[in-house]
């Protein structure tokens, strides 16, 4: 039996298409994760468990997360319905 992959793996869960989201605005403004951690105050490993989607982020997360980027969360999660939808 295969082992059981991440629910984030998948971009069409919430946390597969926060994930996709999350890293391409992070590689958009060419920054590690180290750096995104320090601009947001979160951990590395945080951000990494995030980008990997094994963690699901707070709505406190993405509102924070989208200040980061200099993004409204509505666009933020825009992104990521675009995802969702996509086929």
């Amino acid at each position: 039996m295969l082992p059981k992959q991440p629910i984030g793996r998948n971009p069409k869960t919430p946390e597969g298409a926060f994930r996709i989201v999350l890293r391409t605005l992070r590689r958009q403004e060419d920054w590690s994760q180290e750096e995104l951690a320090h601009r947001s105050g979160y951990n590395r490993n945080y951000i990494s468990l995030l980008e990997c989607g094994r963690n699901s982020p707070s709505l406190k997360t993405i509102f924070n997360l989208s200040t980061v980027f200099r993004r409204k969360p509505s666009d933020f999660m825009a992104e990521m319905e675009k995802l969702l939808k996509a086929k």
